[in-house]
């Protein structure tokens, strides 16, 4: 059986949230380390100034990109969801769909009232 971790100290948790390298810090996946890191990455661009200011466009338009990728998605998504539906139903019958319609119906009427 595993034991239970021990208590942490404060200087325990402040040094747990340091990482060893930039790159430990993102691959790890411990989001203390990668917080402070991102943190300390746009202190630095704010302080360069106008220095900073390609990078700072490139991750606007990064972002940007990204969140036009996710409004794709997201459009697309009632049509994955109602393959899948069609899916069960051909597969399953409509016996396979009766408890969702249920969830769908419940939903509606909690909206309403």
């Amino acid at each position: 059986m595993n034991k239970p971790a021990a208590p942490m100290g404060a200087v325990d948790f402040v040094m747990s949230i340091i990482p060893k390298t930039v790159v430990d810090a993102l691959s790890s996946g411990i989001m203390l380390q990668i917080l402070l890191v991102a943190l300390l990455f746009g202190y630095a661009l704010h302080a360069m100034g106008e220095k900073g200011k390609p990078v700072v466009d490139l991750i606007n338009l990064m972002t940007d990109a990204t969140f036009r990728v996710v409004n794709v998605i997201l459009k697309l998504a009632p049509v994955g969801v109602f393959g899948a539906a069609a899916f069960m139903l051909g597969k399953y019958g409509i016996g396979a769909l009766l408890p969702l319609m249920k969830l769908v119906g419940l939903v509606y009427l909690g909206c309403c009232s």
